[in-house]
């Protein structure tokens, strides 16, 4: 396995992209004393699911948040701000990519950015009740908006903003999520 991959873990009733119950096993081990062949892969306990490598560096990079949308598209959130090395050969910010199902097959396209430009210090992504892409970032809540439907953000608005003294990662904002009935829901701390 690569040293970053992004593992899935889908429902084997299920092929359609948007009906999978996904959950995402990181294994960012840049940087650290291994080996790919020391990294382990997940284990499934639940007969009912399966494991499989869905993609992997350099398709995507130290992925921390995903999430679904109607059509069945994977939006995956990399992270390339939270305590880079010096010298770090990645992008100067996080990222936000956009996995498209292949009409008629069980794989995806190739993944293009949705949304990068000034992303720093992101923590997670969630779509809301009406479809719309939230993202959190260690100071804010950003809502990204693609208007002309070519899976490229092209107005980010900032809804919530926090401004503290320090600027670490993880004192401030992180998880999202929406309620059944449409409300917003951000952990601090």
């Amino acid at each position: 396995m690569p040293a970053a991959a992004f593992m899935t873990v889908v429902r084997r009733s299920r092929a359609c992209a948007a009906q999978r119950a996904v959950v995402a096993c990181l294994c960012a081990l840049r940087g650290l004393v291994a080996t790919v062949a020391e990294i382990p892969v997940p284990v499934v306990t639940d007969s009912r699911l399966q494991c499989e490598l869905f993609a992997a560096e350099p398709e995507i990079v130290t992925p921390i948040g995903l999430a679904i949308d109607a059509r069945g598209r994977l939006f995956v959130l990399e992270s390339h701000t939270h305590f880079p090395k010096e010298g770090y050969p990645g992008p100067k910010s996080d990222r936000v990519k956009v996995f498209t199902p292949e009409p008629g097959q069980r794989g995806t396209t190739k993944p293009t950015v949705f949304a990068s430009e000034g992303l720093r210090h992101a923590m997670n992504l969630a779509f809301s009740p009406d479809g719309r892409l939230y993202l959190t970032h260690r100071n804010g809540v950003e809502v990204l908006v693609d208007r002309d439907k070519d899976d490229r953000c092209e107005a980010p608005t900032t809804i919530v903003k926090l401004v503290t003294p320090g600027d670490y990662p993880h004192n401030g904002l992180g998880g999202i999520a929406f309620s059944g009935d449409g409300w917003l829901y951000v952990g601090l701390g």
